[in-house]
């Protein structure tokens, strides 16, 4: 498979309100590091790499009603209208989402991702990695989707697999796994043929043909 190639740019995003300016941990460096990471994992599963774009930061004050110490649902969506995809995808990084649960946001139409802070680099990128996959197609996680498999007598594999899978909607193992499926899909995707990606009939039509020749 040919390496697909999608210009990231990196913006870090420092908030505000009227009283005060909120903490803000990421570097430039920290950020082109988790990129560099993020990028590896998928480029050894599916020949797809980020490359970086640019890289810029921005202070911003953001609306009356908006969360300014963690970036809320309305905070999001107005940073996502502020800031614009250019011909590849952007990463916002910002100190904090409201729901600390999550580990990243992102919005396939507007190829835009959006990451609170993280120290452990390993943990910030696969969580960068996972939400790169979302703006690649592949939107229920493995556990959410048709592909879930439960945790019964006799699944002892298949449900290891399933936890150890990059789309996974807990805790993201450094296995990192995707399934045939999964990179077809990701490669076909309408942000991956923008960059040299074909749809899967155009993958696998010329593979069958091959295949009846040698009939």
């Amino acid at each position: 498979m040919v390496t697909l190639q999608i210009p990231a740019d990196l913006t870090i995003v420092t908030l505000k309100d009227q009283n005060q300016t909120y903490p803000q941990k990421y570097t430039p460096q920290y950020c082109k590091q988790l990129l560099t990471q993020a990028s590896s994992i998928l480029e050894t599963r599916a020949q797809i790499r980020f490359n970086l774009g640019t890289c810029t930061a921005s202070t911003e004050e953001l609306q009356p009603g908006m969360r300014a110490d963690a970036v809320d649902e309305a905070g999001f969506m107005f940073l996502t209208a502020l800031f614009r995809a250019g011909a590849g995808v952007r990463v916002l990084f910002v100190d904090k989402l409201s729901d600390p649960k999550l580990g990243g946001r992102s919005i396939e139409e507007k190829k835009m991702v959006i990451l609170p802070y993280d120290s452990d680099a390993g943990g910030a990128a696969l969580k960068l990695a996972h939400e790169f996959v979302h703006l690649l197609g592949i939107e229920p996680h493995i556990d959410k989707g048709p592909d879930r498999v439960a945790n019964d007598p006799g699944n002892e594999a298949r449900y290891s697999a399933m936890r150890n899978n990059l789309m996974y909607s807990g805790g993201l193992s450094n296995e990192a796994l995707l399934t045939p499926s999964q990179i077809a899909t990701m490669r076909s995707s309408r942000l991956a043929r923008q960059f040299g990606g074909k749809t899967i009939g155009d993958m696998f039509v010329p593979e069958i043909l091959r295949n009846l020749r040698k009939m």
